[in-house]
């Protein structure tokens, strides 16, 4: 569908979507536009050209299940909203050993914790 060379071009731009489908609702020609910026995003990923952000939350993810860090902050509002704490993967270890085993099968090399470039889910 895309070859390597044409990611240069859109790679980048493709992380400017913000995945509200809109365009695919607008398409009269019936283009699943955002089932293409997905592909256009796995492919730059996998080519290690993904945003640093990005790639910061895959190895996070990698790392502990989630997708985001519990902070100080995160804690303290659930606090202030009546909430408990965080049921994070990172606790579970049979569902943190699940989401590894996940990433492996997808190619993921930081499947085992360390995080890392290359393939991933997402």
């Amino acid at each position: 569908m895309f070859g390597d060379e044409n990611l240069d071009d859109t790679g980048k731009t493709a992380w400017t979507c913000l995945a509200c489908y809109s365009c695919h609702e607008a398409c009269e020609q019936g283009v699943h536009t955002a089932g293409v910026i997905r592909h256009i995003r796995q492919r730059s990923f996998d080519r290690g050209a993904a945003p640093e952000g990005v790639r910061k939350v895959a190895e996070l993810f990698a790392r502990t299940g989630m997708a985001f860090p519990v902070t100080g902050l995160t804690k303290k509002m659930r606090t202030e909203m009546g909430l408990g704490d965080v049921p994070t993967t990172a606790a579970d270890p049979a569902a943190l050993a699940e989401v590894r085993k996940l990433l492996r099968l997808l190619g993921y090399p930081g499947a085992e914790g360390g995080g890392g470039e290359g393939k991933g889910a997402l």
